[in-house]
């Protein structure tokens, strides 16, 4: 049972691996290195907040967390 789990985390790796490297790529190569950090850490900040307040899937948290912080970073990008 557990041989077949790592085996299929590591088919996981395998197949995802080059995908993320081709997105890493798009992602310097449009100036948007900072914004998906950003993205990353409001997303962790919204698991916290949801954590602290109780709620039973803090990922909600996050989510909501994170559309609020792209919508503001676009905005802000945009300079409007």
């Amino acid at each position: 049972m557990k041989s077949s789990r790592l085996l299929c985390a590591l088919l996981a790796v395998l197949v995802i691996t080059p995908l993320f490297g081709l997105l890493s790529t798009m992602v310097v190569e449009s100036r948007m290195s900072f914004f998906s950090d950003a993205l990353g850490h409001s997303a962790f900040t919204g698991i916290a907040i949801g954590a602290l307040c109780g709620l039973a899937d803090p990922m909600w948290a996050a989510v909501l967390l994170s559309l609020a912080f792209a919508v503001l970073f676009t905005y802000v990008r945009r300079g409007s």
